[in-house]
């Protein structure tokens, strides 16, 4: 538990194994989208507190998946996920690709 009392992480190490024991009983990860929309829907019914990666706008007409609490009201804001000065710049340079990406789009 963190500063949002029952809150559970589903990302990095956790996110790793969950997506190896699938590949392992099932030899593939389409069956995660199913886990993982059902994890979304028991943290809303539930109103769990969990911090999970989920796509939210993050500027005008760009959204991407960042780890935000997920409960009964819904998302929350993004959480501040502390990086590195090269960290910071690969994820700058992802959203630059993303933004030209979405210029292209019809």
């Amino acid at each position: 538990a963190d500063e949002f009392g029952n809150a559970v992480a589903l990302s990095g190490d956790g996110l790793t194994a969950l997506v190896g024991a699938i590949l392992t009983a099932k030899g593939a990860t389409a069956h995660a989208i199913g886990l993982t929309a059902g994890r979304l829907v028991r943290a809303i019914v539930k109103n769990e507190n969990i911090i999970i990666p989920v796509s939210i706008r993050v500027e005008q007409n760009l959204c991407l998946s960042v780890p935000c609490q997920v409960n009964s009201r819904g998302t929350g804001p993004a959480l501040h996920v502390p990086m590195s000065e090269g960290e910071l710049n690969s994820f700058e340079k992802s959203l630059a690709v993303v933004r030209k990406a979405c210029q292209l789009l019809p």
